[in-house]
């Protein structure tokens, strides 16, 4: 028997957003979340019906707070890889670009060298 996935949406100020715990989502696309094809301006309920009609199997939800409490766990993990100086500048510097960018960090990485390395490769390469 195959367990049921959840997919949490959650709405920023520019669309509605989810998040699978799914390992196939996490394993094709490197993270448990990405954009819907709903604008931000789309009311909860419509967005909800069509992400369940999409994905039948799942237990879809919608969080309004989401987006505030992702925000906050992200300062939370920044501020810890900031008291690891062989890392903290290079995430604090890959951070600041890819923000300036207009993108999204996933701060749920492990902070390793490579890791900002990696982040600091995108901010520069996008």
């Amino acid at each position: 028997m195959s367990t049921q996935h959840t997919i949490t949406l959650y709405r920023t100020a520019q669309c509605w957003m989810s998040r699978s715990t799914d390992p196939e989502v996490r394993e094709l696309f490197g993270t448990d979340t990405l954009p819907t094809a709903f604008g931000a301006q789309v009311d909860a309920a419509t967005v909800l019906t069509g992400i369940r009609r999409l994905n039948p199997d799942c237990d879809v939800t919608v969080h309004l707070d989401l987006e505030q409490q992702l925000k906050t766990e992200a300062v939370r993990k920044l501020t810890g890889y900031l008291a690891m100086p062989s890392v903290a500048g290079l995430f604090v510097q890959a951070w600041d670009r890819l923000n300036a960018a207009g993108l999204d960090v996933d701060l749920r990485r492990e902070p390793t060298e490579q890791n900002a390395r990696a982040l600091l490769w995108i901010a520069e390469n996008r």
